[in-house]
């Protein structure tokens, strides 16, 4: 089953493997982050950014790869309450993200992605 989620809207997950990845652009278009939050919705440490230099979080629970974010939640320490993914637009692509109409967030279990 498929949910449709609003741009800020959150869900809860029930798999414990999960892929993100952007949708609706071209390959190179966009960049992913990842933020591993605590209760106070901030960042412990540098460590809990996830991006293009820093691409796995200390513990190795987010990872990007490639285009897409892989998320173990086995492994997310017990501290991190939420794990928020960003879109940024790619530095070799003009314009803003705004102008890009059809990006969406997909969200699937590792099995789905095969």
């Amino acid at each position: 089953m498929m949910t449709t989620l609003a741009r800020g809207e959150n869900t809860t997950l029930s798999h414990q493997r999960i892929i993100v990845t952007a949708s609706g652009v071209d390959a190179c278009t966009v960049d992913l982050l990842g933020f591993q939050l605590g209760m106070n919705e901030k960042v412990r440490s540098d460590e809990d950014l996830i991006f293009i230099n820093s691409p796995i979080s200390l513990e190795r629970a987010v990872a990007l790869s490639g285009d897409r974010v892989d998320i173990n939640l086995h492994q997310v320490p017990a501290v991190v309450q939420f794990l928020p993914v960003a879109v940024s637009l790619d530095d070799s692509v003009t314009g803003s993200l705004a102008t890009i109409t059809a990006l969406g967030v997909t969200l699937c279990n590792e099995l789905e992605a095969g």
